[in-house]
């Protein structure tokens, strides 16, 4: 790849779809106004049998182990040049024309690089930031964004924006009008693949929870800085040992996620409801299934 600077860098991992993940990116491309201001940073697993040779020189490629996908969009930020970071799946068509100029459009409203936006995937819509859109100035500061050992980052990184926006500084922003279409299979339209069988839909919920305080610090202290106009890196403990919790604890320590919040309360509330549903659909759907990593 090209190794000039670019302005907006799409990471994802991927695995067993090249298929898919060159229609991806071909609609990524074809639907901009300046594909050659964007690139990709892709995580491949080192098992991955499928034939990647054609993105060779389509993308920036990291090859390594099966790992967590806080690690693994980690790694590909840290390699990637672009000043926005836009989180992505491989089962995703882009449908809108000139996207990337409505998110530079956009981001005139954000000059100190705080922002969080999200596209329209036609799925949970403004409901969850699904593919998240921020600033790797941000991402450098405040590696806290993305824990190395958290898959619901979507949610994490919504939920320090919506604290934000329960301090008075409103940093989030549903681009309705921005189409990258989520093609998953619960929603009928796609297979149901290895990759999707692979994962446990509700293996991070635990420690989503269990991040609360992170999210709680992390709102206060961006508030703080835009506040003081703080140029500091501020590393918070960003690192939860992984905890099993029975139900009880769950819904304990999920009551007091919703307590110890900055967040508006009818979204604390949506969020606390979300969690106990999520729960219960676990333990109905998976209490019987062993999940593979």
């Amino acid at each position: 790849m090209h190794k000039d600077v670019k302005e907006i860098s799409i990471v994802m991992p991927t695995r067993g779809r090249p298929d898919k993940l060159l229609e991806m990116m071909n609609s990524v491309l074809n639907c901009a106004s300046s594909p050659e201001l964007i690139e990709f940073v892709l995580y491949i697993d080192n098992d991955d049998r499928s034939d990647y040779e054609m993105f060779d020189k389509k993308a920036i490629i990291i090859k390594g182990e099966r790992t967590d996908f806080g690690v693994m969009f980690r790694l590909c930020i840290q390699k990637a040049s672009g000043r926005i970071i836009m989180i992505c799946n491989d089962d995703v068509i882009v449908r809108t024309k000139k996207w990337d100029n409505i998110i530079y459009e956009n981001l005139k409203l954000y000059p100190d690089n705080i922002f969080l936006l999200y596209p329209n995937d036609l799925n949970k819509g403004e409901v969850l930031c699904t593919f998240p859109i921020f600033s790797k100035e941000l991402f450098l500061k405040f590696p806290g964004l993305l824990p190395v050992n958290l898959s619901l980052l979507d949610l994490h990184i919504q939920d320090i924006f919506f604290q934000l926006k329960g301090l008075g500084v409103n940093r989030i922003k549903y681009l309705h009008n921005v189409v990258f279409e989520h093609l998953h299979y619960t929603i009928g339209k796609s297979s149901l693949d290895k990759t999707y069988s692979d994962r446990h839909r509700f293996s991070d919920d635990d420690l989503f929870i269990l991040y609360a305080d992170l999210r709680f610090n992390l709102s206060n202290k961006i508030a703080s800085d835009m506040i003081t106009k703080s140029t500091s890196t501020q590393i918070l403990k960003n690192i939860v040992k992984i905890t099993k919790m029975n139900n009880f604890q769950f819904f304990k320590k999920n009551t007091l996620m919703f307590w110890y919040s900055n967040a508006p309360f009818l979204y604390r509330f949506k969020l606390w409801f979300y969690m106990i549903a999520r729960r219960i659909y676990n333990i109905l759907i998976y209490s019987y299934k062993t999940p593979t990593k």
